[in-house]
């Protein structure tokens, strides 16, 4: 029985320290399930494109490196991904994004790692980001009323459409408070593992107006990892080609592993 609550605290405090590095190969973990999503996929949903350089396609590579890593790092750890090859889950956009947590939910997932590639009208940005979700009701900011676009075109909902009073809502609500203080210890190993091969990190991000689908409905920790950015040429390159997304999913990998190990020691097995 996995005991979140007693290492909830102990993991924040972790998250600042700089003194505890992941081994390359470690004690297995017991019974831990490690979801990995390459975002997008299938004719419809390629993400960003650039220079007919697709965002599906970096992503699913990168998932790809990502698993096949984690089975030599950490063997014993069960690596579940959402798609292995160039598929969509569901016809609709929505949907599909849907069933990624849905997979993660239905497998007793103990992180949940969603791979995306970023894109912004600035070319000059760089960086790599880690997403977190918001349902914060103090940056809300509930003063208009917003009409989602299209729930087939987008990756997340606008929070002022959704239902504060449904049973859905609460219950995210309630896994948020005990998630939240573990995305963010994570995302800040992410982060330093980033930085460590000397790219920019932008460090953890919340968007407090948008509530990501593949976020919302999951039952346990679970971030968006933002690569780079498409729009940026040099940082395109970088993440489209086969040595920096080797480097890329090294770096994930890595956080996965000292994330799991964190886990292993604070955790009280029966």
């Amino acid at each position: 029985m996995r005991k979140v609550l007693l290492y909830i605290f102990a993991l924040f405090l972790l998250a600042w320290s700089n003194n505890v590095q992941a081994t390359q190969f470690v004690a297995s973990p017991k019974g831990r399930v490690v979801v990995i999503d390459a975002g997008h996929g299938g004719a419809a949903r390629p993400g960003a494109v650039v220079n007919n350089i697709m965002e599906k396609d970096i992503n699913l590579k990168v998932s790809l490196l990502v698993a096949e890593q984690l089975k030599k790092k950490m063997p014993e750890l069960k690596v579940i991904l959402t798609r292995s090859s160039d598929t969509a889950l569901h016809a609709s956009k929505y949907e599909d994004n849907l069933q990624r947590p849905k997979i993660a939910n239905s497998n007793d997932a103990d992180l949940f790692v969603s791979i995306h590639s970023n894109w912004f009208s600035d070319p000059n940005t760089t960086g790599a980001e880690i997403i977190v979700l918001s349902l914060n009701e103090k940056t809300q900011g509930h003063t208009k009323k917003r009409t989602t676009v299209s729930a087939d075109n987008e990756d997340y909902i606008h929070i002022d459409d959704i239902d504060k009073t449904s049973l859905a809502y609460i219950e995210a609500l309630s896994m948020l408070m005990n998630n939240d203080p573990i995305n963010r210890t994570f995302g800040e190993i992410v982060s330093s593992k980033f930085r460590s091969l000397g790219r920019r990190c932008r460090g953890i991000k919340e968007y407090p107006d948008k509530v990501w689908t593949v976020l919302y409905p999951l039952r346990m920790p679970g971030v968006i990892i933002e690569i780079g950015f498409m729009s940026n040429p040099a940082e395109l390159n970088y993440i489209s080609s086969a040595s920096g997304q080797q480097a890329i999913a090294s770096a994930i990998s890595d956080a996965i592993v000292e994330y799991f190990t964190r886990l292993e020691q604070m955790t009280v097995h029966e």
